[in-house]
């Protein structure tokens, strides 16, 4: 299977992607578009490439130019949604945004999921607060919560649910949006405990939520999404 993956330049999420497809035997195929790519651009590199799945991951900061940024965040996806839409066969597609507190980027934001959400082959995964497995140390975290070592949070470890969705827009059965985040929430000082074995990782994570109740629901959607055979070739 042929993937795209497009993006507005390189990235660790995007390359952490593309190497787990090439150890499940994918064929990828990387394009950066640096937030500037009309409708036609795109509709001739899919044309040429002719992949089977795609990934859109849509750029963490807004830009200071608000041309590229609407350009980035609403044009390219919809311009990507549109092209892959088809009413025999369309091409999956994974949009990959970040979740931000920035209100002019989320405004935008907002007006993409609304307008992306309308296409039916579209899995659009809004990510809280993403974590590669080189960042789990403690100045990342200090860096996240500077103001408040106590305070709790939602993250989302990659290496934990990069290979779920994959699996997902593999079998092409899912889509509409979804928030990703791991279960449970964490906190700098508790994240500092874990590091020097004071506390055991069962112990670490308060929750706020019946997570095994939404685990549980989660399973049970999940085997209706993605065979056994996708869920192997993915490890999910």
């Amino acid at each position: 299977m042929r993937w795209l993956l497009v993006s507005h330049d390189d990235n660790f999420i995007s390359k952490q992607c593309g190497e787990l497809l090439e150890v499940a035997g994918q064929i990828v195929i990387y394009n950066y578009h640096h937030g500037k790519s009309s409708i036609q651009q795109i509709k001739d590199k899919i044309n040429n490439q002719k992949p089977d799945r795609i990934i859109v991951f849509i750029n963490e900061k807004s830009s200071s130019i608000l041309f590229n940024t609407i350009n980035d965040h609403l044009l390219i996806p919809l311009y990507i949604a549109q092209t892959t839409m088809n009413s025999y066969s369309s091409i999956s597609v994974l949009l990959f945004t970040y979740a931000t507190n920035d209100n002019n980027l989320s405004v935008i934001q907002n007006a993409t999921d609304q307008l992306v959400n309308m296409y039916s082959h579209i899995v659009n995964a809004n990510v809280l607060a993403p974590i590669c497995d080189e960042d789990i140390n403690e100045t990342y975290f200090q860096s996240l919560w500077a103001t408040n070592s106590e305070e709790f949070h939602r993250v989302t470890i990659l290496s934990d649910v990069l290979p779920i969705l994959l699996a997902l827009v593999h079998d092409g059965k899912a889509n509409g949006q979804v928030d990703i985040c791991n279960k449970g929430t964490i906190s700098l000082k508790y994240f500092q405990k874990l590091n020097s074995n004071e506390i055991k990782q069962e112990d670490v994570i308060p929750q706020s939520i019946e997570v095994e109740y939404i685990t549980d629901k989660f399973a049970e959607w999940s085997k209706q999404m993605i065979s056994p055979e996708t869920r192997q070739l993915y490890q999910a």
